[in-house]
């Protein structure tokens, strides 16, 4: 595998004898190779929601920092980025092609086709987190306008 960081939208890259498929431009032959590879469909899972993961794990990692360090607001920021992030990849990149496509074309949708209810308990839990560290990250209402 290959990590494809200079691209849009960030993906990995998996060989194929002597090529590289890119789920970008080949999306069935990606979960045709995918499935030959991996044991199972928790294997599946993981491999699909690995990214993700590993990005909130990231932005916690920055948020908490942040927060110790005493700066509120690049936690917030990096939050804020990271909710969004999500929230454009999910409700433009991904959802709405799979309903048009009736297949998978992102991680969310690849997560659904693997297994629908674990794939909502994730959503809902990477969604949930990150708007937990913005609110967490936000200025008190009293502190903002003065402590009026």
């Amino acid at each position: 595998m290959r990590l494809v960081l200079f691209a849009f939208p960030q993906h990995v890259a998996i060989r194929d004898g002597d090529e590289w498929v890119s789920p970008v431009r080949d999306i069935r032959r990606y979960i045709e190779i995918t499935w030959r590879r991996l044991s199972s469909r928790a294997a599946a899972f993981r491999w699909v929601a690995g990214g993700m993961a590993l990005e909130l794990a990231f932005t916690a990692a920055l948020w908490g920092a942040a927060m110790v360090g005493g700066y509120r607001g690049l936690a917030f920021w990096a939050a804020g980025v990271s909710l969004a992030m999500y929230a454009v990849n999910v409700g433009l990149m991904d959802l709405p092609w799979a309903l048009r496509y009736r297949c998978a074309v992102g991680d969310t949708s690849g997560l659904w086709q693997i297994a629908p209810l674990p794939a909502v308990i994730f959503s809902v839990v990477m969604v949930t987190s990150r708007v937990l560290l913005v609110v967490l990250s936000a200025e008190p209402i009293a502190a903002a306008d003065g402590g009026a």
